[in-house]
């Protein structure tokens, strides 16, 4: 069942606009577990999004995004613009006007980072092509170069200097800040790459050259490994690992003690990141500009929910639930900050894929969709409508299309009884003269809104010379009433 917070109070996170804009968000989360009988499911806060305000930060993308254990401090990499910035928090929740930027660390791409437990140093990945493939520690009071581990691009391990990387990602630490795990890949190689702090000596946990394949650890594959977070008791690590061409997101579950890999879920999109609940029960990982997604590390079981239609597509590089587990930290090219607060009221678990909750448990198109009504008709024996996200009530279903492709007049009584195969197979072929149908063209929506229908003297029609229609709903696989087409001039 999906909770949702109400009541909204505002807080500023980032600060300092300085013409690349890059926000990070905060989200007051300190009550998944409310009054009551009721209980916020993790995704249903995220779903909620109240007043809002745009405060920007120059930062060429958050890549990683990691808090101080006493949440004092905020550290950002930014992997655009090469430097790392320290934060000032103030009262555990707002932030303050202090921040350093530091552009002098000798960082060329940084990408991970993560901070010792004991918050006195902080780990981050520098890679120069033909150049520097290493991982870099400061002292967070005055930033001074710790140590240096890697050097030269390469697969082997070794200890200090003498062992290899190739284009690191993130970074997880140990709460003895003994160890430290990073995810590791080029075109050809992708592996979980475990380091001896105190002795900086670099082994291969699990994985050699790309593929997909889960095993033992001489045996697992991965792909783009990216996002690593370590369960609350220290024995599993989670990887977000890119499928080819970044359809989808694999989590990766592995042994810390013989680097055994198995796939616990899978998400569609890219998620870079990934972050694990205080308590260790969930992660939380994103489909860049669409989805948050919540993976139980229990059950499994993953939940989702839309992202707000103001940061619908942002990039999304980072995530990270706060220590305190009150905040979530989200990493962006463009976004407004915002934070949530509330109680938990039960809302519907169903609303259209191009829809985002607004006041109350109620519902409403993204900007530049449009609501379509549907009769129940056939039309609740063609459709899941819990899986596809369609809206119900009574014997109405709703859904949304762009508004290029809204009908002119809201047709909800038209339906049209064949699937598309019926229509191809039977109905094109023996009533040719009664049928139009073509491509969308600039209204496409690929994968979702390709192609229009029309039938002639169709019974919503005054006019029976001319011909009603329909746009078809690849997803969903029904038909959505649009208009006659002498009105839509096709």
């Amino acid at each position: 069942m999906i909770y949702m917070r109400l009541t909204f109070s505002l807080v500023p996170f980032c600060f300092v606009a300085i013409q690349q804009i890059s926000v990070c968000l905060g989200i007051d989360v300190s009550t998944l577990n409310q009054t009551g009988s009721e209980t916020c499911a993790p995704s249903a806060y995220l779903g909620r999004f109240g007043a809002s305000t745009h405060l920007s930060v120059n930062n060429g993308g958050s890549t990683s995004v990691v808090d101080s254990r006493d949440g004092r401090y905020l550290y950002t990499v930014s992997y655009g613009s090469h430097y790392l910035r320290k934060v000032v928090l103030k009262d555990g929740l707002t932030v303050g006007q202090d921040v350093e930027i530091h552009r002098e660390l000798g960082l060329v791409y940084p990408w991970g980072a993560a901070l010792t437990f004991d918050d006195q140093s902080i780990y981050v990945t520098s890679c120069k092509d033909h150049d520097e493939f290493a991982i870099r520690q400061f002292n967070t009071s005055d930033f001074k170069l710790i140590s240096y581990i890697g050097g030269s691009k390469g697969t082997s391990d070794g200890v200090g200097t003498s062992a290899e990387f190739l284009y690191l990602r993130s970074l997880a630490i140990t709460p003895d800040d003994r160890y430290l795990y990073a995810c590791d890949y080029d075109n050809f190689y992708a592996r979980i790459r475990k380091i001896d702090l105190p002795t900086k000596t670099v082994s291969t946990l699990c994985g050699s050259t790309k593929g997909t394949s889960d095993g033992s650890a001489s045996s697992a594959r991965f792909y783009w490994p990216y996002g690593i977070v370590l369960s609350s008791d220290n024995r599993y690590l989670y990887v977000s690992d890119l499928a080819s061409g970044y359809s989808s997101t694999r989590i990766r579950k592995i042994s810390t003690t013989n680097g055994a890999v198995s796939t616990i879920a899978t998400i569609s999109g890219r998620s870079e990141s990934l972050s694990i609940a205080p308590d260790g029960n969930w992660l939380l990982l994103f489909d860049r500009d669409r989805m948050l997604y919540n993976v139980s590390t229990s059950t499994y079981a993953v939940t989702s929910i839309p992202l707000p239609s103001t940061v619908e597509g942002q990039a999304l590089y980072s995530i990270k639930i706060s220590w305190s587990g009150n905040l979530l930290y989200l990493g962006y090219d463009l976004l407004p900050t915002m934070v949530l607060t509330s109680h938990c009221v039960q809302c519907q678990e169903s609303i259209p894929v191009f829809a985002e909750y607004t006041d109350q448990c109620s519902w409403k198109c993204r900007e530049g969709f449009y609501q379509v009504d549907l009769p129940d008709g056939n039309y609740s024996e063609m459709v899941n409508i819990s899986q596809f996200g369609f809206a119900t009530d009574g014997n109405t279903s709703s859904t949304c299309v762009p508004i290029a492709l809204a009908p002119l007049n809201n047709q909800s009584a038209c339906f049209l009884n064949y699937t598309w195969d019926q229509l191809v197979l039977n109905e094109f072929s023996t009533r040719k003269a009664e049928f139009r149908t073509g491509g969308l063209g600039k209204w496409m929506v690929t994968d979702r809104f390709e192609v229009w229908v029309c039938e002639k003297s169709h019974t919503c029609l005054e006019d029976k010379e001319d011909f009603f229609c329909f746009l078809f709903d690849e997803v969903n696989k029904v038909f959505i009433p649009w208009n006659a087409l002498s009105a839509l001039k096709l």
